[in-house]
C-alpha cells in the first residue's frame, strides 16, 4: 500500500489551519495520496461550524478584547475553542475510500475508533457517543466533524483535549440552556474532561498526536510519511486564507439579514436548529437554518431557496421541506425527521407574526 501522509504542525493561526485542511481536500481529490494531519492551532482560537451563526454561538466581543482569532469550519457541529492544549486532526481520504457506501452517521465511530484506541495508551477509556463526540465516563474529551466535497472526497475532523481552560472556553462561547438541559447536569464544566485529567498525569501534546498516528496505522494497516507543505503548497495555503477563512464574507455567512423579524431554537437529536425568517406580508422574503448539526451543503441553500417568496402557511413549508429531503444522504439536515425542521420553520413564521409592529428583531437569538 502506498504510503499516507502525515503532516504535523504547532502553533498555526485560525484561518491557516482551515485553510491547509481544504488544500488537502483538494489535492487529494485531484490524485494525491490520503493524509493525515496532526496539528495544534495557537491560543486561542474559537472556530464555529458550518451552520452556525456566529453571533449566537460567539461572544465576539469577548473574543476580540482578548485576541482569539475568529472563523468558520468547513465541517458542521458546533463552536469550539482551540489552542496549544488541544490536538486538531484532519483526516483526508479519496472518493474511492471505505467511506464512498457509508451513511454519515456510520463515519463517526469509524474513524472516531483509532483516537479512542490512542487514548488507552494514557490509560483513558474512552467510547463513542452520537452524534459527534467521544467521551470518558459521560464526560466529552473530543469533538468530531465531517466533510465530504461534491466529488465524494472525505474530510473528518476531530479535536482532542488534552488540557483545557474552562473559564476561558465559556468566557468565549454563547451557551444556552437547550443545549445542554438534556444532558442533566448542572454546570457545562461537568460535560468535560481532557486527557491529562482523565490520566491523572501530565501528559504532552506531542506525545498524544504520535500515539494517535500510531493507532491510525494500526487501524488501516499502513504506514503514514512524514511529507509536510512544501514552499508551493503554502502559498495556495495563503491563497484560500484570503479567499475564505480570512474573509469576513465566509466567517459571517450564516448571520440572519436585518429585517428577520422571527426565530426558533430546536434541541433535537441532529443537534440544536436555530431557524430565522423575514416575512413580507403572507410570504416568506427569506429564511435562514443555522445550527451545530451535520448537512448537505447543497440541500440547506436549495430549502432556503425554496422557502424564499413561497407562502408562510405551514403546508406550504412542508411542501418544501419534503421536496429537499428526498433523499435522506443528501438531506438539508442529516439524521433530522423532516416533520420537525418544517415544524421549526413554521414556528420561527409564527414568532415574526407575533412580533409585527413591535420593531424587534430576531438576529441575537
Amino acid at each position: 500500500m502506498t504510503p499516507w501522509r502525515l503532516i504535523t504542525e504547532s502553533g498555526v493561526s485560525a484561518s491557516f489551519g482551515l485553510a491547509a485542511d481544504e488544500y488537502l481536500l483538494g489535492s487529494v481529490a485531484r490524485g494525491g495520496v490520503p493524509a493525515l494531519r496532526l496539528y495544534t492551532y495557537r491560543s486561542h482560537v474559537a472556530l464555529v461550524g458550518r451552520f452556525q451563526n456566529i453571533e449566537a454561538e460567539l461572544r465576539l466581543h469577548e473574543c476580540r478584547r482578548i485576541g482569539a482569532e475568529i472563523s468558520r469550519r468547513p465541517t458542521g457541529g458546533g463552536a469550539i475553542i482551540m489552542g496549544e492544549d488541544q490536538l486538531g486532526l484532519a483526516l483526508v481520504i479519496p472518493p474511492d475510500g471505505d467511506h464512498a457506501d457509508a451513511s454519515p452517521a456510520d463515519l463517526f465511530p469509524r474513524y472516531a475508533a483509532p483516537v479512542i484506541d490512542a487514548l488507552r495508551t494514557f490509560g483513558v477509556e474512552a467510547a463513542f457517543r452520537p452524534k459527534n463526540d467521544v467521551e470518558v465516563a459521560g464526560k466529552k474529551i473530543a469533538g468530531l466533524g465531517v466533510y465530504i466535497d461534491d466529488d465524494g472526497t472525505l474530510l473528518f475532523h476531530a479535536s482532542t483535549l488534552v488540557d483545557l481552560d474552562v473559564r476561558l472556553m465559556l468566557s468565549l462561547l454563547n451557551i444556552t440552556q437547550e443545549k445542554i438541559s438534556d444532558k442533566h447536569i448542572a454546570t457545562f464544566e461537568e460535560r468535560l474532561t481532557t486527557v491529562r485529567r482523565a490520566a491523572g498525569r501530565a501528559v504532552a501534546v506531542d506525545d498524544v498526536r504520535a500515539a494517535v498516528a500510531a493507532s491510525f496505522e494500526r487501524a488501516f494497516g499502513l504506514t503514514l510519511e512524514p511529507q509536510p507543505f512544501t514552499g508551493v503548497e503554502l502559498r495556495a495555503i495563503g491563497e484560500l486564507e484570503a479567499e475564505r477563512y480570512a474573509n469576513a464574507e465566509w466567517i459571517f455567512a450564516r448571520t440572519p439579514p436585518p429585517d428577520a423579524t422571527g426565530a426558533s431554537i430546536r434541541k433535537t437529536d441532529a443537534g440544536l436548529l436555530r431557524v430565522y425568517v423575514a416575512l413580507a406580508g403572507d410570504v416568506i422574503k427569506s429564511a435562514l437554518i443555522t445550527g451545530d448539526f451535520f448537512g448537505d451543503n447543497r440541500a440547506l441553500p436549495d430549502l432556503e431557496a425554496r422557502l424564499k417568496w413561497s407562502e408562510a402557511s405551514p403546508a406550504a413549508i412542508a411542501a418544501a421541506v419534503a421536496a429537499a429531503s428526498v433523499d435522506p444522504a443528501t438531506a438539508p439536515v442529516w439524521n433530522l425527521d423532516p416533520e420537525l425542521l418544517a415544524g421549526a420553520i413554521v414556528a420561527a413564521v409564527e414568532d415574526a407574526r407575533s412580533r409585527a409592529g413591535a420593531g424587534r428583531t430576531a438576529a441575537g437569538v
